[in-house]
């Protein structure tokens, strides 16, 4: 009489030598179904973990992981070891959609991943201690590249966007201490910080002109060189409180020099007219000329 159902625990299908080579056991959480080489190791499990998500696992000869794959109701996954039995390759999609592949070294570190959502997408590479490195990312309204020292310090940063576009360095104390960016006009601006990330230096170059400014350490202007749009060339050189102590003008038909007191008040003037006469005067306090 053959039964039409068999009922066990545990099943072994052996060998002529009485080896088992294909077992089948079903725990209260998981079962799972081994095949076993003629060395008796381990070299492919089929198996339904606790969450009820099944588990594809391949061995090699030596019985060590090469090959797992896993699928779950939100995830699944696809692993490759080394010969050592250690990850070094995933390949997945994550519980929120995002497609994942990732690299390790021997120790199990990731060291690159790449990640793609419906709207953006991500590069990362990591050092040996598992601190990024290099991150690259892609969304709607632009992409960033970030660099990063040993210690996964932000350093670098370059952002291109439809309107804006820019460079940015970092010191070790995470101050901005430089900054090469385009406007919203497309104009080049280039800003140097001190160690305390106020601003020091401006350098701008526009189809209206081009300048260049320094900044005293109390966020005053100190000095300015500018090319106006006419040509012309302007030099001013200020005070601490900001007020213009020299200037020097140079253009086409006329330039000229003049000198102020602190409260900004011009008070001497060397220059050349439009045709061609020189210009000197001295001025008092209030602006009228000294005999």
């Amino acid at each position: 009489m053959v039964e039409d159902v068999i009922r066990a625990r545990r099943f072994e299908v052996v060998d002529a030598k009485g080896n088992p080579r294909v077992v089948l056991t079903a725990e209260e959480d998981t079962s799972n179904l081994t095949l076993v080489n003629r060395a008796g190791k381990e070299v492919a499990k089929l198996i339904v973990d606790e969450d009820d998500s099944p588990v594809l696992a391949l061995f090699n000869q030596g019985g060590r992981h090469r090959v797992s794959l896993v699928a779950s109701e939100d995830s699944s996954a696809i692993a490759f070891g080394n010969s050592d039995g250690q990850t070094v390759v995933q390949l997945g999609v994550a519980e929120d959609g995002t497609s994942l592949f990732k690299l390790l070294d021997q120790q199990g570190k990731e060291r690159v991943t790449i990640g793609v959502t419906t709207d953006s997408s991500l590069f990362i590479i990591n050092n040996q201690t598992g601190e990024q490195q290099v991150s690259i990312g892609v969304v709607p309204e632009g992409s960033s590249v970030f660099l990063r020292d040993h210690m996964g310090q932000q350093r670098v940063t370059v952002a291109a966007g439809e309107e804006f576009s820019g460079l940015s360095l970092v010191n070790n104390d995470g101050q901005t201490v430089a900054m090469l960016h385009s406007s919203e006009d497309g104009s080049p601006l280039l800003t140097l910080r001190d160690q305390t990330g106020e601003q020091r230096v401006t350098l701008e170059a526009s189809v209206d002109g081009s300048g260049f400014g320094l900044v005293n350490s109390d966020g005053q202007n100190a000095a300015t060189l500018a090319v106006r749009e006419d040509g012309s060339v302007l030099l001013i050189l200020s005070n601490q409180t900001s007020q213009n102590e020299l200037v020097l003008h140079s253009g086409e038909e006329t330039s000229g020099l003049w000198i102020s007191d602190s409260s900004g008040q011009p008070r001497a003037m060397l220059g050349i007219g439009e045709g061609g006469s020189p210009i000197f005067s001295f001025l008092d306090a209030d602006g009228n000329p000294l005999e």
